[in-house]
């Protein structure tokens, strides 16, 4: 074989053998992405499940009946649950850029678009965390001096907790829908 035709076999070859490390370490390092979006999936979900009986009590019939008379005994409990609230919609945010961060590998298309619809979920559910963490320090608001008032201003909020939680829902929705759509691309090899 001439000493060319040797030279043009080895570049091919080291140039495959690059290609294929590069697509290797893109694939390792969205995967690495993925499985820290799910970590922080996993920390949000258990803060929701401590924070959400808190909010729960905080914002109890009883609690609302009696207000602003026991203000200064919840603003602790307010504080503890907008506390809990607030790093729990830290993590989903931590899994949106997670999401995000993915869906910039070079993969196949369909799970690009997977990736960014999870980013989108996560980022609007990271809203309604923070929107239910402003309920809780509604209490705190001073302005705020009747039961009415209350409970007028937790109705907002709590709708605009309810709108970035549809959001997050219809993002999933279509999430799943392309894995659905497209079993083969989501296939563990």
């Amino acid at each position: 074989m001439p000493k060319i035709a040797r030279y043009l076999l080895s570049t091919i070859a080291i140039v495959v053998l690059a290609a294929g490390w590069w697509s290797s370490s893109t694939i390792s390092t969205a995967n690495k992405s993925i499985d820290e979006a799910n970590a922080a999936i996993q920390a949000g979900n258990e803060l929701a499940l401590v924070a959400g009986p808190k909010i729960g009590d905080l914002l109890s019939e009883e609690n609302l009946r009696e207000f602003p008379g026991n203000r200064s005994k919840l603003l602790p409990i307010a504080q503890e649950v907008d506390a809990l609230l607030m790093k729990c919609a830290d993590q989903f945010q931590i899994a949106s850029d997670k999401f995000k961060a993915a869906s910039q590998s070079k993969v196949k298309q369909e799970i690009i678009d997977y990736w960014s619809l999870k980013e989108k979920q996560f980022l609007a559910f990271a809203r309604s965390k923070q929107s239910y963490a402003k309920m809780a320090l509604i209490i705190a608001d001073e302005t705020i001096s009747e039961a009415d008032q209350l409970n007028t201003r937790i109705i907002e909020i709590g709708e605009e907790s309810r709108k970035h939680g549809v959001e997050s829902e219809d993002f999933n929705t279509k999430s799943e829908k392309i894995m659905t759509d497209n079993p083969s691309s989501f296939e563990k090899s």
